[in-house]
């Protein structure tokens, strides 16, 4: 399981931030082995090589599992996910997959033809995956994405047999199992998107329609703008860690409506405080916050073809003249580094 599920475990079985709650929703949720889990905003998509937001990605991991997963307790060391061994070439440029005997929630076998299918679909330039890039480390991928490649036998892919996937990268890539967490490696069944319309439709509804996945839950119910669910996967294999017998994702876009969604019982987790409230909280030593690190920037982006924008000089004033101390010492008071 990956390191996000652990953590939101952690927090379900030592419920000591809830005890004073009376008869809350969270509390019969946690009688019946349900986390309840703010997500922010709708998420854009379920499908791992469509979405691009991070509340989409929580999802996508509970549901499908890539070649490696999160470690338990180091987010830095690789944990066998579908792939229950791995090795290189030497230099780290050329990797070998062993694959575990996993199944998909239809009963088919995960397979590294699956693999295979799936990183031609991320990259196929009608698929229009916004995050086809963090695949371009493989030989040959960038060029298939932009077309000056038609023929996907000559990217640095290739399935020796159902249970044997070789990655070639286009150099030494010592960090590369970390590279695979990401959703975007993620495998997608052939069946359920052939079904749906084919590899390169990118408005496919087998996300909504028949949505098969390989991870340690699958999708029991998706509400438009009012909750995701999710229920525990007796075919994972793994299935025996998993200790939850489901998850729901609650969509709340407003900051201050999740907090009190927290506040009041409704929530077991939430990653949202209203910046105003940060300090408000640290005051009263409240014992539900906890600030970690969280590798991320935040930045505007500017449309350099608008005068006056296109002038150097003026986008060069323009970052000498924002303060990011201030930013976020004053604005956002979560303990932020200026970038």
């Amino acid at each position: 399981m990956n390191t996000l599920l652990l953590r939101l475990l952690a927090l379900f079985l030592i419920p000591a931030s809830f005890t004073t709650y009376a008869a809350t929703q969270a509390d019969q949720a946690i009688a019946d082995g349900i986390l309840l889990l703010g997500n922010g905003a709708e998420p854009p998509s379920l499908d791992p090589h469509i979405n691009t937001a991070v509340n989409g990605s929580k999802i996508v991991s509970t549901l499908i599992e890539g070649l490696i997963a999160y470690h338990p307790s180091d987010d830095n060391l690789p944990e066998p996910g579908m792939a229950e061994s791995w090795s290189h070439a030497g230099n780290h440029q050329k990797w070998t997959f062993t694959l575990r005997d996993a199944k998909w929630t239809n009963s088919e076998p995960v397979t590294a033809e699956n693999f295979l299918y799936s990183y031609q679909r991320i990259l196929s330039p009608q698929l229009g995956a916004r995050y086809a890039e963090m695949l371009f480390i493989i030989r040959g991928a960038k060029a298939f994405n932009n077309g000056k490649v038609t023929d996907f036998s000559e990217v640095g892919v290739k399935a020796i047999d159902s249970k044997t996937l070789v990655i070639e990268l286009n150099g030494p890539t010592p960090y590369f199992l970390n590279i695979l967490k990401h959703h975007s490696w993620h495998p997608v069944n052939p069946t359920a998107i052939e079904a749906a319309g084919g590899m390169t439709k990118p408005d496919s509804n087998w996300t909504r329609d028949n949505y098969v996945s390989n991870g340690p839950f699958r999708l029991k119910e998706w509400k438009m703008n009012q909750v995701i669910e999710v229920e525990r996967n007796p075919d994972y294999w793994d299935a025996k860690t998993v200790k939850l017998n489901g998850i729901k994702f609650f969509p709340i876009e407003n900051n201050n409506t999740e907090d009190q969604s927290f506040s009041s019982g409704m929530l077991h987790y939430t990653a949202t405080v209203p910046p105003e409230l940060i300090s408000v909280y640290k005051e009263r030593s409240e014992s539900s916050l906890r600030i970690d690190p969280y590798l991320g920037t935040y930045f505007f982006r500017l449309n350099t073809t608008v005068p006056p924008l296109n002038d150097k000089r003026v986008r060069q004033a323009l970052s000498l003249a924002i303060n990011r101390k201030v930013i976020t010492h004053r604005v956002t008071k979560g303990g932020q580094t200026p970038a």
